[in-house]
């Protein structure tokens, strides 16, 4: 017979132990990862806290003060887990536009399996930085003036301030505290009328329910919480007077105008993006955000004028890397062309096999999806709350339904009246063209 010693100083927990295995209950998702080596089990466990036999983490005070929720079973270890998922992704991809991460229970777990290896301690790893921005939101909102923040919101704060703290002049943090203070008002009367022609219920609100910790409700809450509040921003003065715009400011602009060119007025893919100083930098232009504008890369100016923009040549091309995601389906029916690379919506509408128009619509026995495929690569979905766009037919799918088998179960209605499904699309481009030109979709 094995017989296994469990020590613990937390009375309640061990309370809820006893009751537990009596029942013949599991321990939770969490409760199986704090038991993970690796340094990452213990970064999350010190912030997070946790009381096991003599030792106590008490946690960071982000947690314990700020945010609302019972400690119990490890759901704050849990929240830091996945806030500091989406926090190395972004940071990692360089706020790439598809950066976001699914924090599924799977991909929680393929996280911590991921990152064994953790080095809490490196720049490279991120935790310095996130550690710093739970400081800056502590000295923030850690006052007690307001009521404790719900998850969705801790997001939210978390992301916007890795944007701006250290990268522009103290300034914005008064301002910061008023639009924050706002935009809690405004959300806390959308909540109670639900009116649907009000945006903060159609574009936030109302995507705090059911799915609200899926990739594309955490994406669309952030950028609707970005925007309402850079709005009340009067001025954001970069530290560095350097010419160029930094990476935080990119992603600023980029969402500011909302991935348009401001030259030409047309869709921009991030990698296609750079940032165009309205008053040219070289006859004294500011390197501001009231004097930066998004314009295609071929849409820049060229020659003598080069100089008058902003280009990142650190930002990577392709996909994103999320590994732990890549990691996620074994058995998955993904489809790869002849170089081993993954056949994406974009390589179909390259080839021209998805012509302006078509409808994506994903199928299964609870929900219908439907999306229409607007060129060079964007989804327009649209319901009782408005019209929105998205880079991916998957982000659409997330709306409403969980995105796993998103190329299992959706076909493309073409203009002509053919429908044929994404599987049967996708195994005919590999018969024509027999490799891909591009990677940088993450459909599957």
């Amino acid at each position: 017979m094995q017989v296994v010693l469990i020590t613990n100083s937390d009375s309640n927990e061990i309370r809820d132990l006893f009751i537990r295995l009596q029942a013949g209950l599991p321990l939770t998702a969490q409760e199986k990862r704090d038991a993970w080596p690796g340094d990452f089990t213990k970064f999350i466990i010190e912030l997070g806290g946790k009381a096991s036999g003599k030792k106590t983490w008490t946690g960071h005070d982000f947690f314990r003060k700020v945010l609302k929720g019972s400690a119990a079973r490890g759901n704050q270890r849990k929240l830091c887990a996945t806030m500091f998922m989406q926090f190395y992704s972004r940071r990692n991809n360089k706020y790439h536009p598809e950066s976001f991460s699914s924090v599924n229970a799977l991909d929680v777990d393929n996280f911590y399996q991921h990152h064994v290896a953790f080095d809490s301690n490196a720049e490279t790893s991120h935790a310095p930085r996130f550690r710093e921005v739970l400081d800056g939101a502590v000295q923030l909102l850690g006052d007690g003036r307001r009521p404790r923040l719900e998850a969705h919101m801790g997001y939210n704060v978390i992301l916007l301030l890795d944007v701006v703290m250290g990268n522009f002049a103290p300034s914005w943090r008064g301002q910061f505290i008023k639009a924050f203070d706002q935009f809690n008002a405004q959300l806390a009367a959308a909540r109670k009328s639900k009116d649907p022609s009000d945006e903060y219920w159609s574009k936030y609100g109302s995507m705090t329910g059911v799915a609200a910790s899926s990739k594309g409700r955490v994406e669309l809450r952030y950028r609707f919480f970005e925007r309402q509040m850079l709005q009340q921003f009067t001025e954001l003065v970069p530290l560095d007077t350097q010419r160029g715009y930094s990476l935080g400011e990119r992603e600023l602009v980029f969402h500011r105008d909302r991935g348009v060119c401001q030259l030409c007025r047309r869709a921009v893919d991030w990698e296609e993006a750079e940032i165009d100083h309205i008053v040219p930098h070289a006859v004294g232009g500011k390197t501001s955000l009231e004097n930066a504008r998004l314009v295609h890369r071929l849409c820049h100016a060229r020659g003598a004028k080069a100089l008058e923009g902003y280009r990142d040549e650190d930002v990577p091309e392709g996909s994103v890397d999320k590994p732990w995601e890549e990691e996620r389906a074994p058995g998955s029916k993904m489809k790869l062309d002849a170089m081993g690379k993954r056949v994406s919506t974009k390589s179909l509408a390259d080839a021209g096999m998805l012509p302006d128009g078509c409808q994506f619509v994903f199928r299964t026995k609870k929900v219908t999806v439907l999306a229409v495929f607007k060129e060079p690569h964007r989804f327009v979905y649209e319901d009782e709350f408005g019209t929105q766009e998205f880079s991916t037919f998957r982000a659409v799918v997330a709306l409403k339904a969980s995105p796993a088998h998103v190329w299992d179960n959706t076909e493309v209605q073409l203009p002509s009246g053919e429908t044929r499904s994404l599987d049967a699309l996708r195994a005919e481009y590999i018969d024509v063209f027999g490799s891909s030109p591009a990677d940088d979709d993450e459909e599957e």
